[in-house]
């Protein structure tokens, strides 16, 4: 699969993108911007990324309570092995980050939450090297756990803000049509 393909095929397509555009300016929360890179169809990498670098941006306060406890940080690294290679996903890694969670429960709900949030960006790639399901079933799924990623991020206490700067940054790193429109916007501001 081409990880980079990001050019709408469709008179379909365009029409989302016109809508995606509007919506990206305007947009009023982290999960909306997901699902705008979902409407103008972002390859699945994308959605890998955003999941981790959001869990890596909340991993700070598990590490900070439980700092023997690796297995976020191995969930994580499973998810950038896939992000960069392919590399198959390690099963033990997503059910380490689930236990992990539980651990980090005994503290403090955001120390979960961090948690949490690893073993979904690690679920992401998981839905994002599905070759055997139907494609858009695991596109949809990728769009899922990128969307709990996010939500279980701000749960662990990151910012709105933040996670939308985080989301717009990878949008327009991938996406030039996205970093000209804010630049458009920007400008008539």
């Amino acid at each position: 699969m081409n990880k980079t393909t990001n050019k709408p095929k469709t008179k379909w397509a365009r029409a989302k993108r016109r809508e995606g555009i509007k919506a990206w300016n305007e947009v009023p929360a982290p999960s909306v911007l997901i699902d705008v890179l979902s409407q103008i169809s972002a390859p699945r990498a994308v959605f890998v990324e955003v999941s981790i670098v959001i869990a890596e941006a909340v991993l700070p306060k598990f590490e900070a309570k439980l700092p023997k406890d690796t297995r976020p940080r191995r969930a994580i690294d499973t998810a950038k092995a896939w992000l960069k290679d392919g590399t198959v996903l390690n099963g033990d890694d997503l059910v380490g980050a689930v236990w992990a969670s539980h651990s980090g429960r005994v503290l403090a709900r955001d120390v979960s939450y961090a948690a949490w949030t690893a073993y979904y960006a690690a679920c992401t790639a998981h839905a994002a090297a599905d070759t055997k399901s139907n494609d858009a079933y695991a596109y949809d799924a990728t769009v899922h756990y990128a969307s709990t990623t996010v939500s279980h991020a701000i749960d662990a206490g990151l910012d709105c803000q933040r996670a939308m700067g985080i989301i717009k940054k990878i949008g327009h790193k991938h996406f030039k049509f996205l970093r000209e429109a804010s630049t458009n916007e920007q400008a008539k501001g």
